[in-house]
């Protein structure tokens, strides 16, 4: 690709739809949904930055226009494109499918983090209970030991439910037991 031609900033939620509802704008009114889609709604910059500095989209009054009616057909006329039925519509769409992108790919990203911490977790248990078994003070078994425990527990299928009064205080006890035996 040439450097003079960027990725369409839409191409990621593109739909017929939009398609249709972009079709009927200018090339200006194309341009400024993408860059107000990307700018305020997914950057949540302040949208009068963008009628502002070296490209901006239209003028504050073109965007906010709200124009004249006519007294004889009841139309409004000259309004700006905020008030333009097929502008709102096309912005509308576009701003809702970019939202719903980006929700669907933060929450691939953290389906994929679990995924990859389910996959170290036997890895790392291992390592937690060899450093249990090697240590050579009591004190530092013990506390390897309540580390390999509590994240073996919030592992299983209870969660990270509160263990009072269960097996793991009875464990706890039996370890604090044992110790005072010798």
């Amino acid at each position: 690709m040439s450097p003079s031609r960027k990725p369409d900033p839409m191409a990621g939620y593109q739909t017929y739809e939009l398609s249709q509802l972009l079709g009927k704008l200018s090339a200006a009114q194309r341009g400024a949904v993408a860059r107000i889609v990307e700018h305020h709604y997914i950057a949540n910059r302040p949208l009068r930055e963008l009628f502002t500095g070296e490209n901006p989209i239209c003028s504050e009054i073109t965007y906010y226009r709200r124009g004249t009616v006519d007294p004889h057909t009841g139309q409004a006329k000259r309004v700006g494109w905020s008030h333009q039925p097929d502008f709102v519509a096309a912005l509308e769409m576009a701003r809702r499918l970019a939202l719903q992108t980006r929700v669907n790919e933060e929450a691939h990203a953290v389906q994929e983090a679990v995924r990859r911490a389910r996959l170290a977790a036997a890895p790392i248990m291992t390592g937690l209970v060899r450093i249990a078994a090697q240590a050579e003070a009591d004190r530092d078994k013990i506390a390897a030991s309540k580390e390999v425990l509590g994240i073996a527990l919030k592992n299983t299928e209870f969660g990270d439910r509160p263990t009072d009064g269960d097996l793991a205080d009875d464990w706890w006890k039996a370890v604090e037991d044992d110790r005072e035996d010798r």
